[in-house]
């Protein structure tokens, strides 16, 4: 079930089915039980496989039908369905926002009800939210950011079994980002600055982190807003003085910068794209963070905005620098 098997899935189903026909057989020796059943879910949600996410919920529906005819031994608890949510996040299908949270729902459901065994948890939330920031659905913020408000809900009345955190937020920033909504930038930031007041109100929980910064740049980086430049740059500038500031968990690497140069590549100011990332080049190197190849395929891009007289030259050399770095990996 932990392997990194991208086969592992399937062979952690195929193991519990033959539990099950060896149990109906009569032997009592294999009986299967929510352990073998959470296994095998578990193993789809590792694989990252696209259809992952329906395997492990055919699981758990699976597990729902045993228990209710009697084989408790199968019930389903918060683990089981953390994991069948975390297999529809790591699928990435476009559906899998709305089959997590269609997850979720079924658990408040359930729990309400009272069915202790399936109480969510922060991590059941925060892996709906993943699982709507991986599906890049259109109203994958707005639903985000929807859960995060309910979460918040909830603690608020004194559930603090679902408080949210810097991963939360986070991972709504991330949302929004890969939305490609029209507000994502703004929604994106608004959030960030939420997180700000309430770490500065003395919830440590809520601190903005690097990966949390990034997210907001990347958000402002997928939407045409003519301000989307000077926002992420003023993104990066606030990290690079909150960094010098003592804040080590807010220090640039290197997808900050990456995220950067994206953003230059659709700038309104394409004249001027590739002498930017030129200066956020150099500014890695002077605070030690080796550029990728990712960094340098964005380099090019934007340097092929650029109409000037070195344009060609430049180019040239950065594709002479990602082809050194490609035969270094190998």
């Amino acid at each position: 079930a932990n392997s990194r098997d991208p086969n592992a899935g399937m062979h952690a189903e195929a193991i519990l089915q033959r539990m099950e026909e060896q149990y109906k057989l009569g032997n009592r020796d294999v009986e299967r039980n929510n352990l073998s059943y959470n296994s095998a879910i578990t193993a789809w949600a590792n694989t990252q496989d696209p259809n992952a996410g329906m395997h492990a919920e055919a699981l758990l529906r699976r597990m729902e039908e045993l228990s209710k005819m009697g084989n408790l031994e199968v019930k389903p608890d918060t683990t089981t369905y953390n994991r069948a949510i975390t297999a529809w996040a790591n699928s990435r299908d476009a559906k899998a926002g709305a089959r997590a949270e269609a997850l979720l729902k079924l658990m408040e459901e359930q729990y309400k009800m009272g069915n202790e065994d399936v109480k969510p948890n922060t991590i059941t939330y925060n892996t709906a939210i993943t699982a709507w920031a991986n599906s890049r659905n259109s109203s994958a913020g707005i639903r985000a950011e929807a859960i995060l408000q309910q979460m918040q809900q909830q603690f608020d009345a004194g559930n603090k079994n679902v408080k949210p955190n810097t991963v939360t937020c986070s991972s709504v920033i991330s949302a929004w980002a890969k939305s490609y909504h029209p507000d994502a930038g703004s929604r994106g930031e608004r959030i960030l600055r939420q997180m700000q007041e309430l770490w500065a109100a003395g919830n440590v929980n809520v601190k903005p982190t690097t990966v949390t910064f990034n997210a907001a740049i990347n958000a402002w980086g997928n939407v045409r807003d003519p301000q989307r430049v000077a926002r992420a740059q003023a993104l990066l500038k606030e990290m690079q003085q909150l960094h010098r500031s003592g804040g080590r968990e807010v220090r640039p690497d290197v997808l900050t910068y990456n995220s950067l140069i994206h953003v230059l590549i659709n700038s309104d100011d394409p004249s001027a794209a590739g002498e930017q990332a030129d200066k956020y080049l150099q500014e890695m190197k002077n605070e030690n963070i080796k550029p990728n190849a990712f960094v340098y395929t964005n380099m090019i891009k934007a340097w092929s905005r650029c109409k000037g007289p070195n344009a060609k030259e430049r180019i040239k050399e950065l594709n002479s620098y990602l082809k050194h770095l490609g035969q270094r990996r190998r």
